[in-house]
């Protein structure tokens, strides 16, 4: 990007942004499935007729 003579944001949006993206959907869908369990284990507590949704 330096024969180009590109800015520090054009680096960003064009060499940096899309080779990170894979990496950036992995985690998420890691992610996703560690916030369910933990809403799982949160509810679990509090039983099956209260929940989590009347305490606050």
């Amino acid at each position: 990007m330096k024969t180009y003579n590109a800015t520090q944001s054009q680096k960003f949006w064009k060499l940096r942004w899309p080779a990170s993206t894979p990496f950036l959907f992995a985690s998420f869908k890691v992610s996703i499935a560690i916030s369910l369990v933990g809403a799982i284990v949160g509810e679990l507590p509090a039983g099956a007729r209260a929940g989590l949704g009347p305490g606050f």
